[in-house]
């Protein structure tokens, strides 16, 4: 016969959970069909073992179903059998299926060489065919024993091969849905042939007079009978069940027998004892502790353990006549003085004492330290965070912080924040209070109008023509390094200019306008804000301005506050016969902007303070009305650079002749 392996039809796998009530498979040995006392193996001779499946019902003869739904029929269309030896050695021959299957020659699962030893054996036949749920004897196995008086019980997974299982395929959906019941996961009722197994576990190790616990549950019955445990120690104390305490009196080494028996027969197992002296626990009463009277005082005797790990029992005296009990009590003296503190304790053979002190005294307040921290910058509606962190209690004491911030306002609280309404010098005050004394720290807060900004135009130029309503103007600033960026509202942000009369005239930005970039290449990003020209000439108009004016550039900032930049500008208008230099002073070069209201020749001429006229800079040019931007250098009319100083244009055109004031720079 050629074995194949076909693992399709019976799939082996571990994850499934156990179930109390299942299917039955045994062991049969005298060919009745049934698993009990009467199934012995042959201890001289062969012996014809037959392996009994129950789909339909249990050991007990209680209906068995599917256990994910018991609808689906519990059929079986293969088989496998995991048998291990206990107590002995037998020589296993090879497996004859008894299964109905309809071909000569059912798949066999595994060779026989390669499944058997001494102590395991695995085999199991399938095919196609599917029968109904039932009683089916599947196989035949014959063996005989070599060695010992071995008992035969089945695994549901091998110990020698885990693959090697005791389980059948079925049509029934599984709880992994693999179509294969498997014994001690789908199923658990099973019954082999042979005595009872006793497994009195050991050595053992404990000490004298203390109870070492017994257990002998690993013991075992082939067919799952239940058990009678019986211990008998050698000195003469008998017990009975599965797991036992016993202590001995005396040290030394000391056996013990477990009888084990069941309707199968009996065995019994010895093992050894040894046992040592107790040790003695440790005290450590802690300390030595202080307080005052009326308090609590914390005890801790946690510091105390036993050797053998046996459970402490805790007795503490405070000196006075009261006692407590615990690893850590609290008590509290009514009196002050210094009294002896004891603690004993106990693992209920033997004790040990620890004695410390506690001395109770009325207690002495010391005066807290106050540290303002400081000194303080910042600017007007900015908050500012006053900080005394750096306070201290000698004592510990819970300590409550007020600050005069000296500006008639006060804070409290170990933080603070406080924004002035105006700049200057102003002196802080913290005072800390501990309940009985308080202590005093003053610092300084050194408070500006605003932060600075650097303000110019766009572009670097500083003339400003009110006539065109139509162009807009970009002013630029940079922050500060004490203020970022992303503080900057864009919404706050104004031009101020101060009037004739002595007042003050601002006209706002474009709402929500902003541009983040570096135009001017110094690393410093800029915010950038739009000004209609028209705004530029309402705040002329209002002031009365012409000519040269100093702006001042404000706005807020998000986290309250604000900053100020200082700008310079010329408003000039096209309506009128004008001239304007810039920049003024200059060197080498300098724009001429010309507004002429007529068409017609225009002439201009350089003098200096003299009089004396240096340079012609062009005679008749022909102009039409509006606006003309020429470029003039510091040069004579020999080419010769100016000296620095102060020079006169003379401006002759249709509409008339004006007289500009310029300096060349050195």
């Amino acid at each position: 016969m050629r074995f194949v392996r076909i693992l399709p039809l019976v799939l082996l796998l571990s994850s499934l959970p156990s179930t109390s009530a299942a299917q039955y498979v045994f062991l049969d040995a005298n060919g009745d069909g049934r698993n009990d006392a009467s199934d012995q193996l042959n201890p001289t001779g062969v012996t014809e073992v037959d392996v009994w499946i129950w789909t339909n019902e249990n050991r007990d003869g209680s209906p068995a179903s599917c256990v994910t739904d018991p609808s689906e029929p519990l059929s079986i269309n293969s088989y496998t059998v995991a048998l291990k030896v206990l107590n002995g050695a037998i020589e296993f021959g090879p497996m004859t299926n008894r299964m109905s299957f309809s071909v000569d020659q059912p798949a066999c699962f595994a060779t026989y060489e390669d499944t058997t030893s001494t102590t395991h054996y695995h085999n199991g036949w399938g095919y196609r065919d599917i029968f109904p749920p039932g009683r089916h004897r599947v196989a035949s196995l014959t063996l005989r024993v070599l060695d010992g008086h071995p008992t035969l019980v089945l695994e549901g997974r091998s110990s020698a091969q885990p693959s090697d299982v005791t389980g059948f395929g079925t049509q029934c959906s599984t709880l992994d849905f693999d179509n294969t019941f498997v014994l001690g996961e789908e199923f658990v009722d099973a019954g082999g042939i042979g005595p009872p197994i006793a497994e009195a576990g050991g050595p053992y190790y404990g000490t004298a007079g203390r109870p070492i616990r017994f257990n002998g549950s690993r013991s075992l019955d082939p067919d799952g009978m239940p058990l009678d445990f019986r211990w008998t120690f050698d000195d003469g104390t008998v017990l009975v069940g599965a797991v036992v305490e016993h202590a001995f009196a005396t040290v030394g080494h000391h056996t013990v027998t477990l009888l084990v028996t069941s309707e199968s027969g009996s065995d019994d197992d010895v093992a050894d004892v040894d046992t040592v002296e107790p040790f003695l626990p440790v005290a450590n009463a802690g300390g030595p502790y202080q307080g005052r009277p009326g308090a609590t005082v914390p005890f801790n005797g946690g510091a105390s353990f036993d050797p053998d790990n046996d459970p402490l029992t805790f007795q503490w005296s405070f000196g006075n006549g009261s006692r407590a009990t615990g690893a850590y009590p609290h008590y509290a003296y009514a009196d002050a003085g210094t009294y002896e503190v004891r603690l004993r304790v106990s693992d209920g053979l033997n004790f040990d004492e620890d004695v410390t002190t506690a001395t109770i005294a009325e207690p002495v307040n010391h005066a807290p330290v106050a540290r303002a921290g400081g000194p303080y910058e910042g600017i007007v509606g900015r908050w500012i965070e006053f900080r005394a962190i750096g306070s201290s209690d000698a004592d510990g004491d819970f300590m409550t912080y007020r600050w005069d911030f000296g500006d008639g306002k006060v804070g409290a609280g170990i933080v603070s924040s406080h924004a002035y309404r105006a700049p200057g010098a102003f002196e802080v005050v913290l005072t800390v209070f501990d309940g009985l004394t308080s202590s005093s720290a003053a610092t300084g807060a050194s408070i500006r109008a605003a932060y600075g900004a650097t303000a110019f135009f766009e572009g670097g130029r500083t003339i400003v023509p009110l006539d065109d309503p139509s162009e807009n103007i970009v002013v630029r600033f940079e922050p500060s390094s004490e203020v970022r960026l992303a503080e900057f509202d864009p919404d706050l942000v104004v031009l101020r200019v101060a009037t004739t009369s002595g007042g003050v005239v601002e006209v706002p930005a474009a709402p929500g306008v902003t541009e983040h970039d570096d135009s001017d290449g110094n690393g410093i990003v800029e915010f950038a804000a739009l000004f209609p020209r028209d705004r530029f000439r309402e705040l002329a108009d209002a002031g009365e301005i012409r000519g040269r004016v100093d702006l001042e550039l404000t706005g807020g900032l998000y986290g309250g506050g604000s900053y100020v930049g200082a700008l310079e500008a010329t408003f000039i208008r096209n309506d009128r016969f004008d001239l304007t230099v810039t920049p003024n002073p200059f060197n080498p070069q300098a724009r001429l902007t010309i507004f002429t209201k007529t068409g017609g020749p225009v002439t201009a001429h350089l003098y200096n303070v003299h009089g004396r006229r240096v340079r012609t800079l062009f005679r008749d040019e022909p102009m039409k009305a509006g606006r003309h931007d020429l470029v003039i250098e510091a040069r004579d009319d020999a080419g010769r650079t100016l000296a620095s100083g102060v020079y006169f244009m003379r401006l002759v055109a249709p509409d008339g002749a004006i007289t500009g004031r310029i300096v060349v720079a050195k």
